[in-house]
């Protein structure tokens, strides 16, 4: 039979577990509840300086910094299928594999105002179009110079809204109604 014991101790998200004899044991815990009754009578932190402060982050609460939550996705879904351009549309974005920019693109030119990344989402998830968040916050990210925004990202703030540029709005138009243009 061996005297060799094994403790495991937890303290909040920290765990330890140990093996050895008991002696060893009974030092490293003797040492260990030392510590403890000493970090728990310092109000300090470690070097001296007290430990900051935070105020609570405030996440998009009140209605000024809420997002547009009166944009009915169902609804611009709808226009889109009952659009005089659906043909277009539905070959070039609703069916084309790839092609994130124009996709996205197409959900700020349809709906015509400021979205915001998850807005946007929304709207091409209603219309059936699988992209993912990341992906479209990834593609306002790297074609910045085709977009305006209504103001900085602030942390914790609410987000930003995008519009397409003058020109990129009557490129994009160009390059969806191509076919219906030349004929």
């Amino acid at each position: 039979m061996s005297n060799n014991l094994k403790v495991r101790l937890r303290s909040g998200d920290a765990e330890i577990e140990i093996e050895g004899s008991r002696g060893d044991i009974d030092q490293l815990l003797e040492r260990w509840w030392q510590l403890k009754e000493v970090q728990s009578a310092q109000p300090s932190r470690p070097n001296g300086a007290a430990k900051p402060k935070r105020k609570p982050t405030q996440h998009a609460t009140n209605e000024a910094n809420a997002p547009d939550s009166s944009l009915d996705v169902n609804a611009i879904a709808n226009q889109v299928k009952e659009s005089e351009h659906f043909p277009s549309i539905e070959q070039k974005i609703l069916h084309a594999s790839g092609q994130r920019y124009n996709k996205v693109a197409f959900a700020i030119w349809f709906v015509n105002q400021p979205l915001t990344s998850g807005d946007i989402h929304r709207v091409l998830t209603a219309l059936g179009v699988r992209i993912g968040l990341p992906s479209v916050s990834e593609v306002l990210k790297t074609n910045l110079k085709k977009l305006t925004t209504d103001k900085a990202r602030k942390h914790g703030g609410a987000p930003a809204a995008y519009q397409l540029t003058a020109k990129a709005r009557a490129d994009f138009a160009n390059w969806l109604l191509a076919a219906e243009n030349e004929q």
